[in-house]
């Protein structure tokens, strides 16, 4: 089961320069206690792992003491034989709160002028407290000069051990078919989807089609991964994962040898449906088509025609 982390940092495409930055949000919003007589997470996914949040308003009050936290974070959960769920998970956590409490109290920091920060964003999941009479709030995360949350309140959220008490599913991920091929893919080393990089070239009018040189430099390829060709949702060329297998030490050998014996590539427009692609154990990788115009291609965009040897070890 794969679970959104108490704190993930996700780098944000940009720079942030040196000028000025708007300052952390500081408010005087009242903070509403209210009682909470159902789940207080958010009924969908995309409410529940980003900071900041447009529910979170004002501060912790001092005359509120919370007794738990309750997190809310989106996983990614396989059940035997209906695949692959995203889940809302509903996790609590009663002891060793006292630091993220202190955290939650501390001001958010100013931002000097000409501020400089980095272009990272903090992402922190949906969490808030209950009380002891069984009162729930959700406040503002105070934050630091450049409107990130504080450190101290990272730290005190990762710190934390959560009990998941209540789970619900939004959305399949995978149907069991698609959750076996990718645990086979995984094994073998292989990926379930790829690029077609032998479409998307070919679709390039001023690529290259006959650049010499080794496809793989003599490496061995450790893992042969069959895909069909098709178009994903967008129209990107993609390869997805069929079958697969890891090739013994003497195949590898035998694959690297009938990778480089092919000659030049000859005029052919026939589409593919089938490509088999060879990636070894240093993550370089090589394609080829097992129908259409038989070509290799790989390593710095080196083309081959396949050699009729190496289709026959690939059929």
């Amino acid at each position: 089961m794969r679970v959104v982390s108490a704190v993930t940092l996700a780098l944000v495409l940009g720079v942030s320069g040196c000028g000025s930055v708007p300052a952390p949000a500081t408010t005087t919003t009242s903070t509403t206690v209210t009682p909470a007589t159902t789940s207080p997470c958010p009924t969908t996914a995309d409410a529940t792992s980003f900071f900041p949040a447009q529910d979170a308003r004002g501060t912790l009050p001092d005359d509120f003491v919370p007794t738990e936290v309750i997190e809310c974070v989106v996983a990614s959960k396989s059940f035997a034989g209906e695949g692959v769920w995203s889940v809302l998970q509903e996790r609590r956590a009663r002891t060793g709160i006292e630091a993220l409490v202190a955290a939650m109290r501390l001001p958010s920091q100013p931002t000097p002028a000409q501020q400089a920060c980095d272009a990272m964003l903090v992402v922190v999941p949906w969490f808030g407290f209950f009380d002891a009479r069984g009162h729930w709030l959700r406040v503002d995360v105070p934050r630091d000069s450049c409107g990130k949350p504080l450190g101290a309140v990272r730290t005190a959220l990762d710190a934390l051990t959560f009990t998941t008490i209540r789970e619900t599913r939004l959305h399949q991920d995978l149907t069991p078919e698609q959750a076996r091929l990718e645990s086979e893919a995984t094994a073998l080393g292989c990926t379930t989807q790829f690029k077609d990089m032998i479409a998307i070239v070919d679709a390039d009018p001023g690529a290259p089609r006959t650049v010499p040189g080794s496809v793989l430099g003599g490496a061995r390829p450790t893992a042969l991964c069959r895909f069909s060709a098709a178009a994903d949702a967008q129209g990107m060329p993609m390869l997805t994962f069929v079958s697969g297998e890891r090739p013994s030490a003497g195949q590898g050998a035998a694959l690297a040898a009938a990778l480089e014996a092919g000659g030049p590539v000859r005029p052919c427009t026939t589409r593919h449906t089938s490509v088999v692609g060879l990636f070894t154990a240093g993550n370089d990788w090589v394609l080829v088509e097992v129908d259409g115009c038989h070509r290799v291609y790989g390593g710095s965009a080196h083309w081959r025609q396949a050699a009729p040897a190496l289709l026959a070890a690939l059929s």
